[in-house]
C-alpha cells in the first residue's frame, strides 16, 4: 500500500534555510546602512541647528556692542571705549572676542566668547560678567553668567572685524 507522505525532505529544508538565511543577511545589512545615514543625518541637523543658535547669539551680543543707555540729557554713563575687542589666536588657536554694552541704566555688561579644550577636544565658552560704567577691567567684573559651553566639538573659532580700527579681516564690525 501505498500512502501519500506530504512533506519536506532534509535537503529541501536545508536549501530552504541557506536561501533565508541570504536573505536575512542581506536585509541586516542594509538596514545597518539606512540606520546609520540616519543617525549622520540627524547629527548634521542638530550640528546645523546648534550652530545657527550660537552664532544669533553672537550677532545679537556684537550688534548690541557700544551700546550706551540712553539717561536723558545728564548722560551719566560714560561712552563705551572700545566695546568690541577682537583677540586673533593666530594659525594655531581660536579667536576670542569681548563686547560691552550698556543693558540698562545701572547695568554695563562684558560678554566674552572663547574657547578652550575639554577632553580631547574643544568647547566654544560664553561668559557674562557686569562691570563698572566707569571701567571694564578685570579688577572690577561681578559674575553673572559664569563661564558655561554653548557648543562642543570646535574645530577653529575664528572672527574677523576691526581691532583698534585696523581691518582684521574680509567682514568688518560697525
Amino acid at each position: 500500500m501505498h500512502r501519500n507522505q506530504d512533506g519536506f525532505t532534509l535537503p529541501e529544508i536545508l536549501i530552504g534555510l541557506a536561501i533565508s538565511s541570504i536573505i536575512i543577511a542581506a536585509s541586516f545589512a542594509s538596514y545597518i546602512v539606512i540606520k546609520n545615514n540616519y543617525d549622520f543625518q540627524k547629527d548634521m541637523k542638530n550640528i546645523s541647528q546648534t550652530s545657527r543658535a550660537v552664532a544669533t547669539m553672537i550677532m545679537r551680543d556684537i550688534r548690541m556692542g557700544g551700546y550706551n543707555y540712553d539717561d536723558g540729557p545728564a548722560k551719566q554713563n560714560p561712552e563705551i571705549k572700545d566695546p568690541i575687542k577682537i583677540v586673533d589666536g593666530g594659525t594655531n588657536s581660536s579667536d576670542s572676542i569681548e563686547i560691552i554694552y550698556d543693558k540698562s541704566q545701572n547695568d554695563r555688561l562684558k560678554i566674552s566668547y572663547y574657547t578652550k579644550a575639554h577632553n580631547n577636544r574643544s568647547r566654544l565658552y560664553k561668559k557674562v560678567e557686569k562691570c563698572n560704567a566707569m571701567n571694564c577691567a578685570s579688577g572690577s567684573l561681578q559674575t553673572v553668567i559664569a563661564e558655561s559651553p554653548i557648543a562642543d566639538y570646535i574645530e577653529d573659532f575664528q572672527l574677523s572685524g576691526t581691532n583698534n580700527g585696523c581691518p582684521t579681516g574680509s567682514n568688518v564690525f560697525q
